[in-house]
């Protein structure tokens, strides 16, 4: 999505390109290994587009409806739109031509083009606070609210684990309003480190790892009144994070 957003001959709106009675899109996602983008709309439709570089557009490929497909499990549809439940991941593999959808409450639905779907509770006891995969499409790094960090391979089997919070001058253990915690996850370009931006202790704190979930720099510490947040210096050489912060 970076470098749509950076670079004009992407330049799009999301409303233009499905369709016109549409209220209001649940979530998104653009593929830029295979240029697919993924849109769920409130109608329970979701839309795959491949950018074409020869013509600079996006061609529509593939229409799901999903009350055709959860046709006995209304409920799955309840959850989807339901207030209390967000859409954190949503992915289109071309190779098996599924549609990946992970909600907040830790299901994993996997919805092929031609049959039947398929329901995993990924975690059955946590709620995800965010998913992000890595740019070569090779580790999904996901935070709950259980102080938990998971990583997983591209087919959503799980590769390692630890805690969240690192426990430096913070303490998971004193946060007990579930309702409040947030984080978010950034990789950087060249997808061995990503970054996690959560909250914790009436604060937010921020810890970079590598793939093996070892802390690589964490410059931020969780006091009250310093507020961190990262983002991926995305022109130039993708090889540095920059904090911004404010007291």
């Amino acid at each position: 999505m970076r470098n749509l957003i950076l670079n004009q001959t992407y330049s799009f709106s999301l409303f233009n390109l499905i369709n016109e009675n549409s209220q209001k899109i649940l979530s998104f996602h653009f593929d830029e290994f295979s240029k697919n983008l993924t849109i769920l709309d409130k109608e329970y439709k979701i839309y795959i587009f491949n950018y074409d570089d020869v013509f600079t557009k996006f061609k529509l490929i593939h229409t799901i409806e999903l009350d055709a497909i959860f046709y006995d499990r209304f409920d799955i549809l309840e959850e989807i739109s339901s207030s209390e439940t967000s859409i954190k991941f949503l992915l289109y593999k071309n190779e098996e031509e599924t549609v990946s959808i992970i909600l907040s409450t830790g299901k994993l639905l996997k919805i092929p083009i031609d049959g039947r779907y398929e329901i995993v509770e990924i975690f059955s006891s946590e709620k995800i606070l965010c998913v992000e995969m890595s740019s070569n499409l090779e580790f999904v790094a996901i935070a709950t609210n259980k102080n938990k960090l998971y990583l997983l391979n591209y087919d959503f089997d799980l590769v390692n684990n630890c805690d969240l919070d690192d426990g430096d001058l913070t303490d998971a253990s004193k946060d007990i309003n579930d309702e409040e915690k947030e984080a978010s996850i950034s990789w950087r370009g060249d997808s061995q480190f990503f970054a996690c931006l959560y909250s914790i202790n009436g604060g937010k704190k921020c810890l970079v790892r590598d793939t093996k979930l070892e802390i690589f720099k964490g410059p931020a510490r969780s006091d009250g009144k310093v507020v961190f947040s990262i983002a991926e210096e995305p022109i130039k050489s993708n090889k540095y994070f920059y904090f911004i912060y404010k007291i």
